[in-house]
């Protein structure tokens, strides 16, 4: 029976996953498992939490917002400034004759880089490309601690993860009276979900363990991405470096008190004199990028996350303890903060209380674009000659065509697309949502051609494909 409950604890670990740039949720499970599974749903809730309630989830979701919309913008440029016929991805034009295209093709993987660069705030993983730009030491990017005796480099998703677990494992103590240890067993779990928490513990002591989640917490506070010109700054803006610093800090002056997590005052005196001693910014400081870049955007999803910077001020332990106090926990203006859609094997639920559909239907349809555009083959890819939709690029089951049998989600331009259907208002009722998108962008399925778009480049095929032409 232990080795069984082991087994069972290995899989929940992996049962879940949660996406920032389209802040959804996949449960590795059938609908009627979710009841049963419930700490796995919660965890990847909290992962929305994260995002939804901490300026680097805001930071995050607009930096892949604004890589979406310059990659599409380029690769538009290629046609409409060198008549050249739409191609997909962008590997497909290190061939062609005309070296100002491969130019904006240089661009366009540039952009690419860019976002790669963006998941060093949780991954420490250097491509060839990142690495012969910024010359890091891939071993340097990331603090490294002690962990069951040997190095660790601790990531940003470390803390992310074991921040996660830690909620989970709470509530898990509240609803069931589980031992925090029974959920957090490092004999099972991966590190990433117990690094963090253990370096908390090994450094500040357990008597202190209610503050573990407000130092995660505060790690996410931060007003830019990491970027890697500037060391001291970069380890300023990184997770796991701020982590590390607010712990030593703690550490080392244990005259901090204590705080009262009822109390919105107690609070933010813990966090801002937690921050200030370790030379960051303060809570009012770090909020304010958020709020105007969200201000400047007119989207639902926009306004969703001003009203959560609002309900978060208002709240400020409802990230760290959402769930001591059970009328807030259950609350609807607390619950209202759910995963945009969640997937599971058999259906997908979606939160569009506050969110326009066509708006969720239309950015999914650009990302998934953008994404192939630069060579990122969807996971649920069937045809890689072939472009996919948002629908199927991210899985959503709710596409009538694919429900019908009409289409899987998978297009060329020899399909056979379900016409666009309007009503006396000229409102969309009908027809290929993906195509309706590229028209709206001045371009059709049928002006592009799709090669495996499976394939990646790279800036030395570029220089290389660029000095071939020159030379020509």
């Amino acid at each position: 029976m232990k080795l069984l409950n082991s087994m069972e604890h290995s899989l929940n670990a992996i049962r879940g996953q949660f996406s920032p740039d389209q802040f959804s949720a996949l449960l590795n499970m059938y609908e009627s498992e979710i009841a049963e599974n419930y700490l796995v749903w919660f965890h990847e809730r909290f992962h929305y939490l994260q995002s939804i309630f901490t300026p680097y989830g805001h930071l995050k979701w607009g930096c892949f917002r604004s890589y979406t919309a310059d990659v599409l913008q380029a690769w538009f440029g290629i046609s409409e400034k060198f008549s050249c016929k739409k191609k997909v991805p962008i590997a497909s034009y290190l061939d062609d004759e005309n070296v100002n295209a491969l130019k904006i093709v240089a661009t366009i993987h540039l952009q690419d880089i860019v976002q790669q660069f963006t998941n060093i705030s949780e991954y420490a993983y250097l491509s060839k490309d990142i690495f012969q730009i910024t010359q890091l030491d891939q071993d340097s990017v990331v603090p490294v601690i002690s962990l069951n005796g040997n190095e660790y480099n601790l990531n940003g998703i470390d803390i992310l993860e074991s921040y996660a677990k830690f909620e989970e494992a709470l509530l898990g103590y509240y609803f069931e009276e589980k031992p925090l240890d029974e959920t957090i067993n490092p004999d099972i779990l991966p590190e990433r979900y117990y690094s963090a928490l253990d370096y908390f513990l090994s450094n500040v002591g357990s008597e202190r363990l209610h503050e573990f989640p407000i130092v995660c917490e505060l790690s996410l506070a931060i007003t830019k991405l990491p970027k890697y010109n500037d060391m001291d700054a970069f380890k300023k803006s990184h997770p796991s470096w701020r982590f590390i610093s607010m712990v030593n800090c703690l550490k080392e002056n244990k005259d901090i008190a204590s705080p009262d997590i009822f109390s919105n005052e107690a609070f933010f005196n813990y966090a801002n004199r937690v921050l200030a001693d370790c030379n960051f910014e303060t809570f009012d400081d770090v909020w304010k990028s958020a709020e105007d870049y969200a201000n400047q955007a007119d989207l639902s999803m926009a306004k969703e996350m001003i009203d959560a910077i609002e309900y978060k001020k208002n709240n400020p332990w409802m990230l760290s303890f959402p769930m001591r106090n059970p009328q807030d926990f259950f609350s609807k203006e607390f619950n209202r903060f759910q995963p945009i859609f969640t997937i599971t094997y058999d259906t997908v639920y979606y939160n569009l209380d506050n969110i326009s559909s066509s708006e969720l239907i239309f950015e999914n349809h650009f990302q998934a674009l953008a994404l192939q555009i630069c060579g990122r083959m969807s996971k649920r890819c069937i045809y890689p000659d072939m472009l996919q939709c948002g629908f199927s690029y991210f899985g959503l089951k709710n596409c009538p065509y694919q429900i019908n049998g009409h289409c899987d989600g998978h297009i060329d331009g020899n399909s056979i697309l379900a016409p666009l259907e309007l009503d006396d208002e000229d409102n969309i009722i009908g027809g290929c949502t993906f195509e309706v998108v590229l028209n709206i962008m001045g371009t059709s399925i049928r002006e592009i051609d799709v090669y495996n778009v499976n394939e990646k480049t790279s800036l030395e095929a570029i220089r290389t494909a660029i000095k071939k032409h020159d030379m020509g």
